[in-house]
Protein backbone atom coordinates (compact mmCIF):
# COMPACT_ATOMS: atom_id res chain seq x y z
CA UNK A 1 0.00 0.00 0.00
CA UNK A 2 1.44 3.32 -1.15
CA UNK A 3 0.07 6.57 0.12
CA UNK A 4 -0.23 9.36 -2.77
CA UNK A 5 2.94 11.43 -2.26
CA UNK A 6 3.03 14.75 0.00
CA UNK A 7 5.34 16.26 -3.64
CA UNK A 8 2.41 16.83 -5.45
CA UNK A 9 1.03 19.30 -2.58
CA UNK A 10 4.45 20.83 -2.54
CA UNK A 11 5.37 21.27 -6.49
CA UNK A 12 1.50 22.74 -6.50
CA UNK A 13 1.80 25.35 -3.97
CA UNK A 14 5.92 26.13 -4.68
CA UNK A 15 4.10 27.06 -8.49
CA UNK A 16 1.60 29.13 -6.99
CA UNK A 17 3.70 31.09 -5.10
CA UNK A 18 5.91 31.72 -7.66
CA UNK A 19 3.16 32.33 -10.53
CA UNK A 20 1.40 35.00 -8.04
CA UNK A 21 4.57 36.79 -7.49
CA UNK A 22 5.50 36.60 -11.21
CA UNK A 23 2.20 38.24 -12.33
CA UNK A 24 2.17 41.04 -9.65
CA UNK A 25 5.30 41.82 -10.99
CA UNK A 26 4.51 41.70 -14.32
CA UNK A 27 1.55 43.80 -13.86
CA UNK A 28 4.40 46.53 -12.23
CA UNK A 29 6.32 46.42 -15.23
CA UNK A 30 3.27 46.75 -17.46
CA UNK A 31 2.11 49.64 -15.39
CA UNK A 32 5.51 51.04 -16.33
CA UNK A 33 6.06 50.81 -19.34
CA UNK A 34 2.55 52.57 -20.32
CA UNK A 35 3.55 55.36 -17.82
CA UNK A 36 6.61 55.54 -19.80
CA UNK A 37 5.18 55.40 -23.03
CA UNK A 38 2.44 58.16 -22.47
CA UNK A 39 5.37 60.43 -20.61
CA UNK A 40 7.64 60.54 -23.56
CA UNK A 41 4.50 60.53 -26.15
CA UNK A 42 3.50 63.85 -24.25
CA UNK A 43 7.15 65.07 -24.64
CA UNK A 44 7.40 64.96 -28.36
CA UNK A 45 4.00 66.60 -29.03
CA UNK A 46 5.42 69.79 -26.68
CA UNK A 47 8.45 69.94 -28.49
CA UNK A 48 6.84 69.25 -32.15
CA UNK A 49 4.48 72.31 -31.56
CA UNK A 50 7.33 74.78 -30.09
CA UNK A 51 7.98 77.79 -33.09
CA UNK A 52 10.04 77.44 -35.37
CA UNK A 53 12.72 80.04 -33.71
CA UNK A 54 13.21 77.71 -30.84
CA UNK A 55 15.49 74.67 -31.33
CA UNK A 56 13.45 71.77 -31.48
CA UNK A 57 14.99 68.17 -31.09
CA UNK A 58 13.78 66.08 -33.84
CA UNK A 59 10.69 63.32 -33.10
CA UNK A 60 13.35 60.74 -34.54
CA UNK A 61 16.02 61.73 -32.08
CA UNK A 62 14.18 61.01 -28.70
CA UNK A 63 14.82 57.86 -27.61
CA UNK A 64 11.42 55.50 -26.99
CA UNK A 65 12.06 53.12 -23.88
CA UNK A 66 9.14 51.08 -25.64
CA UNK A 67 12.01 48.12 -26.66
CA UNK A 68 14.47 48.81 -23.73
CA UNK A 69 11.17 47.99 -21.22
CA UNK A 70 10.13 45.14 -23.42
CA UNK A 71 13.33 43.71 -23.58
CA UNK A 72 13.25 44.21 -19.48
CA UNK A 73 9.45 42.45 -18.97
CA UNK A 74 11.20 39.56 -21.26
CA UNK A 75 14.07 39.19 -19.62
CA UNK A 76 11.73 38.79 -16.46
CA UNK A 77 9.82 36.82 -18.02
CA UNK A 78 12.14 34.26 -19.07
CA UNK A 79 13.74 34.38 -15.55
CA UNK A 80 10.30 33.54 -13.70
CA UNK A 81 10.54 30.60 -15.38
CA UNK A 82 13.68 29.73 -14.56
CA UNK A 83 13.03 29.97 -10.91
CA UNK A 84 9.78 28.04 -11.17
CA UNK A 85 12.26 24.85 -12.62
CA UNK A 86 14.49 25.32 -10.47
CA UNK A 87 11.97 25.54 -7.12
CA UNK A 88 10.49 22.16 -8.46
CA UNK A 89 13.49 20.41 -8.73
CA UNK A 90 14.80 21.57 -5.70
CA UNK A 91 11.52 20.48 -3.81
CA UNK A 92 11.34 17.04 -5.89
CA UNK A 93 15.19 16.51 -4.55
CA UNK A 94 14.69 17.47 -1.04
CA UNK A 95 10.80 16.34 -0.46
CA UNK A 96 10.43 12.69 0.78
CA UNK A 97 9.06 9.54 -0.72
CA UNK A 98 5.74 9.02 1.15
CA UNK A 99 5.76 6.26 3.67
CA UNK A 100 5.21 2.43 2.46
CA UNK A 101 4.21 -0.39 3.73
CA UNK A 102 5.28 -3.63 1.97
CA UNK A 103 4.77 -7.36 3.05
CA UNK A 104 6.96 -9.71 2.61
CA UNK A 105 5.02 -13.30 2.51
CA UNK A 106 7.74 -15.60 1.53
CA UNK A 107 9.36 -14.72 4.67
CA UNK A 108 6.87 -13.43 6.90
CA UNK A 109 8.86 -10.40 7.65
CA UNK A 110 6.72 -6.76 7.50
CA UNK A 111 8.04 -3.74 6.48
CA UNK A 112 7.56 0.06 6.57
CA UNK A 113 9.65 2.32 4.94
CA UNK A 114 10.00 5.99 5.35
CA UNK A 115 12.28 8.19 3.34
CA UNK A 116 14.16 11.26 3.87
CA UNK A 117 15.66 14.63 1.84
CA UNK A 118 18.93 14.74 0.56
CA UNK A 119 21.38 15.50 3.69
CA UNK A 120 18.17 15.25 5.91
CA UNK A 121 17.41 13.15 9.14
CA UNK A 122 14.43 15.09 9.69
CA UNK A 123 10.88 12.55 9.82
CA UNK A 124 8.29 14.60 8.29
CA UNK A 125 4.94 14.43 10.18
CA UNK A 126 3.01 12.56 7.96
CA UNK A 127 5.55 9.44 7.96
CA UNK A 128 5.72 9.46 11.67
CA UNK A 129 1.96 9.41 12.05
CA UNK A 130 1.81 6.70 9.28
CA UNK A 131 4.68 4.82 11.45
CA UNK A 132 3.16 5.15 14.72
CA UNK A 133 -0.54 3.69 13.65
CA UNK A 134 0.42 0.69 11.64
CA UNK A 135 2.65 -0.52 14.69
CA UNK A 136 0.08 0.76 17.52
CA UNK A 137 -2.77 -0.93 15.36
CA UNK A 138 -0.15 -4.64 14.98
CA UNK A 139 -1.63 -7.30 16.89
CA UNK A 140 0.81 -9.05 19.38
CA UNK A 141 3.82 -6.59 18.56
CA UNK A 142 5.71 -7.69 21.87
CA UNK A 143 6.17 -11.43 20.02
CA UNK A 144 7.63 -9.59 17.10
CA UNK A 145 11.43 -8.97 16.75
CA UNK A 146 12.10 -5.13 15.93
CA UNK A 147 14.52 -4.39 13.51
CA UNK A 148 15.14 -0.89 12.25
CA UNK A 149 17.45 -0.39 9.07
CA UNK A 150 18.91 2.71 8.05
CA UNK A 151 20.58 3.89 4.56
CA UNK A 152 21.46 6.66 2.41
CA UNK A 153 22.65 7.21 -0.79
CA UNK A 154 26.36 7.70 -2.08
CA UNK A 155 26.30 11.56 -2.07
CA UNK A 156 29.05 13.07 0.37
CA UNK A 157 31.72 11.03 2.49
CA UNK A 158 31.79 7.57 3.42
CA UNK A 159 31.85 8.71 7.29
CA UNK A 160 29.02 11.67 6.83
CA UNK A 161 26.61 9.07 5.21
CA UNK A 162 27.22 6.30 8.30
CA UNK A 163 26.59 9.65 10.78
CA UNK A 164 23.69 10.81 8.56
CA UNK A 165 22.12 6.74 8.50
CA UNK A 166 22.82 7.18 12.09
CA UNK A 167 20.55 9.97 12.56
CA UNK A 168 18.26 9.07 10.75
CA UNK A 169 17.58 5.67 12.76
CA UNK A 170 17.39 7.97 15.87
CA UNK A 171 14.06 9.73 14.29
CA UNK A 172 12.53 6.47 13.95
CA UNK A 173 13.64 5.66 17.16
CA UNK A 174 12.42 8.75 18.84
CA UNK A 175 9.15 7.84 17.25
CA UNK A 176 8.99 4.28 18.20
CA UNK A 177 9.61 5.65 21.58
CA UNK A 178 6.51 8.17 21.69
CA UNK A 179 4.18 4.77 21.67
CA UNK A 180 6.31 2.83 24.24
CA UNK A 181 8.18 0.70 22.65
CA UNK A 182 11.70 1.16 24.40
CA UNK A 183 15.18 1.40 22.51
CA UNK A 184 16.21 -2.10 24.23
CA UNK A 185 13.23 -3.64 22.07
CA UNK A 186 15.03 -2.44 18.77
CA UNK A 187 17.61 -3.80 17.17
CA UNK A 188 19.70 -1.73 14.93
CA UNK A 189 21.57 -1.71 11.73
CA UNK A 190 23.03 1.48 10.11
CA UNK A 191 24.58 0.75 6.64
CA UNK A 192 24.75 4.41 5.58
CA UNK A 193 26.05 4.12 1.96
CA UNK A 194 26.81 0.64 2.21
CA UNK A 195 24.58 -2.48 0.63
CA UNK A 196 22.54 -0.34 -1.33
CA UNK A 197 18.99 -1.93 -2.40
CA UNK A 198 18.41 0.73 -5.66
CA UNK A 199 20.86 1.87 -8.03
CA UNK A 200 22.46 5.04 -6.87
CA UNK A 201 23.52 5.83 -10.26
CA UNK A 202 20.11 7.56 -11.37
CA UNK A 203 17.96 10.07 -9.37
CA UNK A 204 15.11 7.46 -8.37
CA UNK A 205 17.20 4.89 -7.30
CA UNK A 206 19.13 7.62 -4.89
CA UNK A 207 15.30 9.03 -3.59
CA UNK A 208 14.34 5.24 -2.45
CA UNK A 209 18.21 4.60 -0.95
CA UNK A 210 17.56 7.86 1.17
CA UNK A 211 15.44 6.18 3.88
CA UNK A 212 14.77 3.47 6.49
CA UNK A 213 13.46 0.12 7.16
CA UNK A 214 11.02 -0.89 10.33
CA UNK A 215 11.06 -4.67 9.89
CA UNK A 216 9.03 -6.58 11.90
CA UNK A 217 10.21 -10.33 12.14
CA UNK A 218 7.59 -12.94 13.29
CA UNK A 219 8.57 -15.23 15.92
CA UNK A 220 8.56 -17.86 14.12
CA UNK A 221 11.68 -16.70 11.80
Amino acid sequence: MIESSPQSAVLQSTVFILLSEWRTTFAQASAVEESERQFYSAQSGAWSIRPQSDFRLPTSAIRHPTSAISSDIRKMYYFGLMRIGILIVFVWLTTPLTAQFIELTEDGYEIMRVYYGGGSFFLDEMQRKSLQEWLSTKEKLKEYEILVQSHTDNIGSHDYNLYLSQMRSESVIEALNEINIAREEIRIQDFGEEDPLFDNKILQGRLNNRRVDIILIPPSS
